[in-house]
């Protein structure tokens, strides 16, 4: 018998706002980490198991900004989450990281979005099978004026995703969660934080969702691990 949760097989967001916090998403699903970082071992000294020293390495991700009319969707066992430290008080991309000055701490911005997940599978939780037959991110942006929209319904376009290649010059953002001592982790993200901000300034076809494939090797990794 188990007490895992099932996953679901689509996540979705809708923005309805054009300020605030990016949603992340990594290939990576809840039930790798549970096995990797078993509760039992959270409060070992981490000298006593080579397991619990492991991280678990991860080789792209994806980042989506707000933006008032824009649905994304992505496989629903990835691992996501909405780190606020992206971005600045004004809730827009950061220029620079410097956890010192931008703490986020008075925010000058509401986000706001409708969240929707789709469960398919049958079967036990543990053995749902991750989603394989979509692409691992979904985005599209309706026309602003709503009205015209629900007149129009086929007024919709994909939003265009920039693939960003990281290198040991990029900024590593590290963050922690968890919902108890037993489930605490930290994931260390290299951010792209110029081109996230330069990206969604541009006049002509602003960019908010951006593809990152991380090849900072040991100087720059994109990882998960035990806190």
């Amino acid at each position: 018998m188990t007490r895992r949760n099932k996953l679901p097989w689509l996540s979705t967001v809708s923005y309805l706002c054009d300020k605030g916090a990016p949603t992340v998403a990594v290939p990576l699903s809840p039930f790798e980490v549970e096995d990797r970082f078993p509760k039992s071992l959270a409060k070992k000294n981490r000298n006593d198991t080579d397991d619990i020293d492991d991280d678990l390495q991860i080789k792209e991700g994806y980042v989506s900004f707000p933006k008032i009319g824009k649905h994304m969707a992505f496989k629903g066992h990835y691992l996501h989450g909405v780190p606020a430290e992206l971005v600045n008080d004004d809730g827009d991309p950061l220029g620079g990281f410097n956890p010192g000055k931008n703490s986020n701490d008075k925010k000058k911005y509401v986000r706001v979005t409708f969240l929707v997940n789709i469960w398919i599978n049958t079967g036990p939780p543990n053995s749902v099978m991750p989603n394989t037959e979509i692409t691992p991110l979904v985005n599209k942006h309706v026309n602003n004026n709503l009205t015209s929209f629900l007149k129009e319904f086929h007024i919709v376009k994909r939003d265009p995703i920039s693939e960003i290649i990281t290198d040991e010059g990029t900024q590593v953002c590290g963050f922690g969660f968890g919902k108890s001592a037993d489930e605490s982790y930290q994931f260390w993200l290299p951010a792209p934080l110029e081109a996230f901000y330069k990206g969604k300034a541009k006049k002509k076809q602003p960019r908010t969702s951006f593809k990152l494939i991380f090849n900072g090797g040991e100087d720059a990794p994109c990882f998960l691990c035990r806190a």
